[in-house]
């Protein structure tokens, strides 16, 4: 279950200026308070008596969100700005709340590389947003606080009813701050960042967090206000719903994530068997028509979209048509399916590969995890002695691939769970016309390992190659790093020799990174590291 985060109620109106007779800590008084209406009700949903506040001072802020007009207020949108700075730097974050950072390190060891890497920011969704505006609403309406509607839906079901419907993983914070006199909206917002971040840095927490968990992707966040009644007091309440989620892993994203895994596996053969548990002699044996499997690096394969496309349309076939096979119902052959494209190939090899997957809305498949388990069965597959398949990923006469990765369902579809299985089909080739590439992945080491992890590549980053003497007249070539960061530039009419690549990022450009370009080294392999501000 998502965190039901603790809510405090900001009491200092109540509590007065520090002196004879009051706390020197409004926010303990507050929580010692908010225990005490936890034990006046054991119904959750008679906790607190929550009714529609009129005032239009109030109101008046949060129009929108009421009109169903789904763009988030100025409120809405700064408490998540505060969230994602959290997320970029969460022991600046807790240090500013008045936490010391070896305190927070000492008492969370299993999320040392979170808190010292940081996460990357949440995107807003519309859909999310939708089912934090209704359950907002009901519960303002109903009166009652809790994760669960007055009929039983959990934020998973409403999350799902919004139209969030591809939904690996979800989550729901609940905030609320509740005062006597007035308090400006943005002073809300602060006070309910606090406390939700506050109990995610928590030790003793049984709960699951969200603004610390790289499983949450995406955010849809609603300030609402109102009153509440208990013990005879009358408290005027800002009331939050923070909605969380992660689609399922994008294909595209597992495509160009899988060729990361592949050029990794051909840049050093030996290491990529051994981590595989597969034994370099018996993978030889299983290349001894092409050599055996080179202890060398490999060039890199460059991604291209005709293969691509015919990878993608052999893997709609498949599923369509309930079959699992390199050749198509048809008779056609990888290499028939691609030279129709027209591509001129001197060679094409196609693998297959296919995994189970249940999409559950609390634990997901991220795009890395489809990834490793499509390279791992493809890699599997492609060693194995008993196997019929092509020999491809080692192969070192292949210089592109194109892959398509597609979903299939089956069986009865819950709310909750609908398994599946993703498909990979990968199309390796070398045209009669060699061309050549650098290619790689711009990505933030965040964790430190040296690996190129999920959430670690850096899209949309414009990248500039160019000789490294800059000779007047001398060509410069541009691309752009995909969703995973991953990045590919031609080489068509560049010079051999030295280059360098130039990487804009946050209005500065970085660089230059330096490698050696060569007809004798085919494609080359040049990742960029970009250390954070």
């Amino acid at each position: 279950m998502a965190n039901f985060s603790q809510t405090w109620i900001d009491m200092t109106n109540l509590c007065g200026k520090e002196g004879a007779g009051r706390t020197k800590n409004p926010f303990l008084l507050a929580y010692k308070y908010m225990v005490q209406i936890l034990h006046l009700y054991s119904d959750m949903y008679k906790m607190i008596k929550i009714l529609l506040f009129s005032l239009p001072l109030f109101m008046g802020a949060y129009p929108k969100a009421w009109a169903e007009q789904f763009v988030p207020s100025e409120d809405e949108t700064s408490l998540l700005e505060l969230i994602n700075e959290a997320r970029k730097d969460p022991l600046g974050m807790a240090e500013s709340l008045g936490m010391a950072r070896e305190t927070v390190l000492k008492g969370l060891p299993e999320l040392n590389d979170i808190l010292t890497g940081g996460l990357a920011p949440l995107a807003f969704d519309e859909n999310l947003y939708k089912a934090a505006i209704g359950h907002t609403e009901e519960m303002i309406a109903n009166s009652f606080y809790s994760h669960n509607s007055i009929d039983g839906r959990t934020y998973a079901e409403r999350i799902r009813e919004s139209g969030y419907y591809s939904a690996a993983v979800c989550g729901e914070s609940l905030g609320m701050v509740a005062f006597q006199n007035f308090m400006a909206p943005a002073e809300a917002v602060r006070i309910i960042f606090k406390s939700i971040f506050l109990a995610e840095l928590d030790p003793e927490t049984t709960e699951e967090r969200n603004i610390l968990n790289p499983e949450r992707t995406e955010a849809g966040i609603v300030l609402g206000s109102g009153q509440f009644t208990t013990g005879g007091l009358i408290l005027n309440a800002y009331l939050a719903t923070l909605d969380f989620g992660k689609p399922v892993a994008d294909a595209e994203a597992i495509a160009h994530a899988l060729v990361g895994m592949l050029n990794a596996a051909r840049h050093n053969p030996a290491v990529a068997l051994l981590d595989a548990g597969i034994d370099p002699a018996s993978a030889a044996e299983a290349y001894e028509d092409l050599g055996g499997i080179s202890t060398n690096p490999l060039p890199p394969l460059a991604w291209n979209e005709k293969l691509h496309g015919t990878a993608a349309a052999h893997n709609r076939d498949m599923i369509d048509h309930d079959y699992f096979d390199t050749v198509s119902l048809d008779g056609l052959t990888p290499f028939d399916r691609v030279a129709s494209t027209g591509y001129d190939p001197a060679y094409v090899g196609e693998s297959l590969g296919k995994v189970l997957a249940g999409v559950d809305v609390k634990e997901g498949d991220g795009v890395f995890d489809i990834a490793r388990r499509l390279y791992e069965r493809m890699l599997a597959n492609d060693v194995d002695l008993e196997s019929d398949a092509d020999r491809n990923i080692f192969n070192p006469f292949v210089t592109e691939v194109g892959i398509g990765v597609d979903t299939a369902f089956w069986g009865p579809r819950g709310i909750d769970e609908q398994p599946m299985s993703y498909l990979g089909v990968a199309d390796f080739a070398a045209p009669l016309e060699q061309r050549f590439f650098v290619v790689g992945t711009v990505y933030n080491d965040r964790n430190h390992n040296g690996l190129i992890d999920e959430y670690e590549g850096i899209p949309g980053l414009n990248i500039t190659l160019k000789p490294e003497d800059g000779a007047a007249g001398s060509e410069t070539v541009t691309g752009r790093s995909g969703p995973t960061g991953h990045y590919q530039i031609n080489l068509p009419s560049l010079p051999t020799g030295f280059m360098e690549l130039y990487v804009e990022w946050e209005g500065d450009v970085l660089g230059p990174f330096s490698f050696v370009a060569g007809t004798a080294a085919g494609n080359v392999l040049r990742n960029i590291q970009i250390e954070p501000k």
